[in-house]
C-alpha cells in the first residue's frame, strides 16, 4: 500500500547505499519533512547497526504509508535498475526482465518464478467456499508452500547476482557503494539483464538444450491437480513430489503418468506399469498421457517418448516446478534412451 506517490519523488538516489555484505539497499529518505531510514536485509548482521527512523509508532514498527519499511529496490533478476517496493503488490522485476519471466510463466502454464510478493500475483488463492474441501485445503497447502519456497530461492539468487554485479565493477570488500554511483558503474561495465535472465532461469532450473531439457523450480500454483483418490493413498511431500511416499507402505514414487492438458497427475510405486497406473483409477490409454520413469539413485526423471513433444516440455515444467533439486536432471528422447538402457531394460 504505498498511499503517496510523492514517496518515491522523496526516496533520492544520493541518500541510498547497496550494502557490500547482503547486496540489497539502504539509506535515508524525507517525507512530509520527516527522516526515514530503509534498512537492508533482515538476515544481515550489519542491519543491526543502521538507525531505526522515525520511532516506531505502531506495534509492528511499519511506516503509516507502506506494507513494509521500504520504498525502492533493485530488479531482483539483473540487479541493474531500481523498482519501486514498500507495498504488498510490489513486483521483484525490472520491466524487461518482468517480460521475460511472466513470457516463461506462460509457456509453463504455471508460475514458475514469482513476479510479485502477494500470492494472488502468482495464482496462489483459496476461497471461503472452498473451506470444507479437504482435498482443496490440502491442494492450498502445497501450493502455498511452494510459493514460500520459490520466493526463498529467488532471495538467493539476488544475493548472489549482487555479488557478481559488485566483483565485475570491482567493489568487492570495500566499503558500501552508493546506489547512484553503482547504476553508473554497472551501465559502464556493460552488465547484460539478458545474461542475469539466463543465470535466474538456470537458477530455477530451466534450462533447455538439444538431447536435455529442464523447465523450472519450486511449487507452481495451481499446476497440477492429482487424480482421484491420490491425495487419499499417496503422503505428497511439498517440497519435492516425487519424494512422496504411499501412506499404508511408504513405497516412493517411481513411475508416473501426466495429462497435461488437464494438468492431472497420477502416481505409481514399486513394480506398478504405467497401464496399471492408469487402469486403477481411469480408462485413459498410454498414448494419451505423458509417461516418466523416477530412478532416485542416479538422480534423473526419463520421459517416455511421445508423438507431442510440447507434452513433454508441459510434463518437465510441472515436475521441475514442483521442487526438483538442483542435482536432478529430466531427459527424454534417443540419447536419453540410450544413456538409460541397462536401467529402461524390463521396464
Amino acid at each position: 500500500m504505498i498511499t503517496n506517490e510523492l514517496t518515491m519523488f522523496y526516496a533520492t538516489l544520493k541518500g541510498f547505499y547497496i550494502c557490500s555484505d547482503c547486496g540489497e539497499l539502504y539509506g535515508r529518505f524525507w517525507r512530509s519533512d520527516e527522516a526515514h531510514f530503509q534498512r537492508c536485509n533482515y538476515q544481515c548482521k550489519r542491519r543491526q547497526y543502521q538507525p531505526i527512523q522515525p520511532k516506531p509508532s505502531s506495534q509492528d514498527g511499519r511506516w503509516d504509508f507502506v506494507d513494509f519499511n521500504a520504498v525502492k529496490e533493485l530488479c531482483n533478476s539483473c540487479g541493474l535498475e531500481e523498482i519501486r517496493s514498500g507495498s504488498k503488490w510490489s513486483l521483484f522485476f525490472c520491466e524487461e526482465c518482468k517480460k521475460s519471466v511472466c513470457n516463461l510463466n506462460e509457456a509453463a502454464r504455471s508460475c514458475i518464478i514469482p513476479i510479485g510478493r502477494h500470492s494472488l500475483m502468482n495464482g496462489v488463492a483459496f476461497s471461503g467456499k472452498e473451506a470444507g474441501d479437504d482435498i482443496k485445503i490440502k491442494q492450498f497447502f502445497i501450493d502455498i508452500s511452494g510459493f514460500f519456497g520459490r520466493t526463498g530461492h529467488l532471495e538467493k539468487w539476488q544475493k548472489k547476482r549482487m555479488i557478481h554485479n559488485l566483483k565485475a565493477i570491482g567493489r568487492t570488500g570495500l566499503k558500501d557503494i552508493g546506489l547512484e554511483a553503482y547504476l553508473n558503474k554497472v551501465g559502464e561495465a556493460g552488465l547484460k539483464k539478458s545474461v542475469a535472465l539466463k543465470g535466474l532461469f538456470k537458477h530455477f532450473g530451466v534450462e533447455i538444450a538439444k538431447e536435455t531439457k529442464r523447465n523450472s523450480k519450486m511449487l507452481p500454483p495451481l499446476a497440477v491437480t492429482f487424480a482421484d483418490n491420490t491425495l487419499d493413498a499417496w503422503d505428497i511431500d511439498p517440497e519435492w513430489i516425487l519424494n512422496s511416499r504411499t501412506k499404508l507402505s511408504g513405497e516412493p514414487v517411481f513411475k508416473f503418468c501426466y495429462d497435461p492438458e488437464k494438468r492431472t497427475l497420477w502416481l505409481g510405486h514399486g513394480d506398478q506399469n504405467h497401464k496399471e497406473i492408469l487402469n486403477i483409477r481411469t480408462g485413459k490409454t498410454l498414448d494419451e498421457v505423458a509417461r516418466g520413469i523416477y530412478f532416485k539413485k542416479k538422480k534423473t526423471i526419463y520421459l517416455r517418448g511421445h508423438e507431442n513433444e510440447s507434452w513433454l516440455l508441459k510434463t518437465a515444467a510441472m515436475i521441475t516446478s514442483h521442487g526438483l533439486p538442483s542435482d536432478h536432471r529430466i531427459i527424454w528422447g534417443p540419447k536419453a534412451a540410450f544413456l538409460l538402457a541397462d536401467d529402461l531394460r524390463g521396464l
